[in-house]
Formats: C-alpha cells, structure tokens, sequence
C-alpha cells in the first residue's frame, strides 16, 4: 500500500513538473543507460538551480525520486513548519546544514541538527531499503537561489562535495545488504526565452562494503565535474563541519532506531 500511495504522489508531482517544463525548459537527458531502472540507487548532482533541477528528476527518473533537503533556510517558524510537513508527507528525509556559508547555516542548535541528522540517516536507509531513488546535492548550495547563497549566481562556481552522500550509502548498504549505486550526475544551462538544460548522468560507483570516504566523495565530484563541463579537482579539502557529514550524528546502526 505505501508503495502505491508513494507512485501516486510521484505521478502528481511529476505531471505538475511536466506543465512547468513546458513553459520553462528545454531539456537533454545524456548517459540515462547509467541509470538503474529497479532497486536502491544515489544520484548524487551537481546543484545549479534551487527549482529547475528537482523539476528534471521528476521528469527523467521514471520512478518515484526522493530528495535530501535542507530546511535551515526557512526562518519564519509557520513557514518551515508547513514546508516540513510538505516535505514529511512525500517522504523527503530533511537536514540542517551547518557549513557557515550562509547566515542561516551559522550559530545552529548543535543539539537540533545532530537530531535532524539521525532521523534523515533513518529515513533515507529505509528509503534505499526499499528500493527507492534518493537525490543528494552534495554541494550543500544551488547557483540560482532567491535566498542567500555562497556561490552569488556565479557560474564558474563549483563548490566541494562533502562526504555526507558516502556514509548514507555505506549505511544504507549496511542496513539493507544490498550493494548501493552512486551515479554522479551534473547539470548544464543555458539562457534563452527558455532555459536549455542538460543533465548528464556518469557510471555508477557501487558501494557494497567499506570504502575510501575521501577517495569515493573526490571521485563522484570529479565525475559531476566533467559531466557539469567543469575541470577535475585534484585534492578534495577538509569536509565543512555538519554539512552533508552525517557521521557527526551518533546513529545507531539497528533499523528503525
């Protein structure tokens, strides 16, 4: 029953980003074959636009998708209530950032975001668990944001992934057995009467025991890197503290803690 509630909601979604797209964007879809039509998987993109590239996911995946989203940006207290029930009932675990970039992810309850990490660590292993599609955007920030934003709408801008997306699937892994696909995917857009949008997606990392968090989480950049049509990063710099590092979060590895 949860499964089918759960297409449902995805096929309404995904017809309201069908009406958008039409007056909004031109879109491209390259390397779908990397993408795996069943089972659990980790698309991990580059995030250009706080709007536009959720609508592509829902348009191309073909299946429900569910995304890793931040909630520290809404400051008004009924705002961010009602968005986090929004986000609760289509099954979208939430996070606090706490990168320091921008003012709302600095001075954060400490206590609060390690909560919000446990649970979205919880929900997003049940999530893959299941079988389901989870989209993280391990910048932490778009370009294109009406709010506050590190990267200023400068598109030369790539910031570092942080390692938050390598634990989820080594942890998701864990507590399921199944082996974790992590396809890197990046984005290209471009100007016009309409947007024209690329998404490209790379070879999917598989993640079925322990592994190299900096070596994967530098790998999986690099990929979003060329496939965004950005150059390669050679060293991957110090994670920032709380963003997408869910490892802060003491959680306990038995389902459903």
């Amino acid at each position: 029953m949860t499964g089918t509630i759960d297409r449902l909601r995805w096929r309404i979604m995904e017809a309201g980003a069908k009406v958008l797209a039409r007056r909004h964007f031109d879109l491209r879809v390259e390397g779908r074959e990397h993408l795996p039509s069943s089972g659990p998987v980790i698309i991990a993109a580059r995030h250009y636009h706080h709007f536009w590239d959720g609508c592509v996911f829902m348009l191309i995946v073909g299946r429900p998708v569910h995304f890793i989203t931040a909630v520290d940006w809404i400051t008004n207290r009924p705002r961010r209530l009602a968005t986090e029930l929004g986000f609760r009932a289509v099954g979208w675990p939430r996070l606090i950032r706490s990168d320091g970039l921008v003012s709302t992810t600095r001075n954060i309850n400490r206590q609060a975001q390690i909560g919000y990490l446990r649970r979205m660590l919880i929900e997003s292993a049940a999530l893959l668990a299941q079988g389901n599609v989870l989209v993280v955007f391990p910048e932490g920030h778009p370009t294109i944001e009406p709010d506050e934003t590190p990267k200023h709408g400068d598109e030369s801008i790539f910031l570092p992934f942080q390692p938050g997306f390598v634990h989820l699937a080594t942890f998701g892994h864990r507590q399921s057995g199944q082996p974790i696909p992590v396809v890197p995917a990046g984005f290209v857009y471009e100007r016009g009467a309409k947007w024209s949008i690329t998404l490209r997606f790379g070879p999917p990392v598989m993640i079925d025991g322990p592994v190299d968090r900096a070596a994967v989480t530098l790998a999986v950049e690099n990929a979003a890197r060329r496939l965004s049509s950005f150059p390669e990063r050679s060293t991957q710099p110090a994670a920032r503290v709380g963003h997408e590092n869910a490892p802060v979060a003491p959680v306990s590895e038995r389902r459903g803690d």
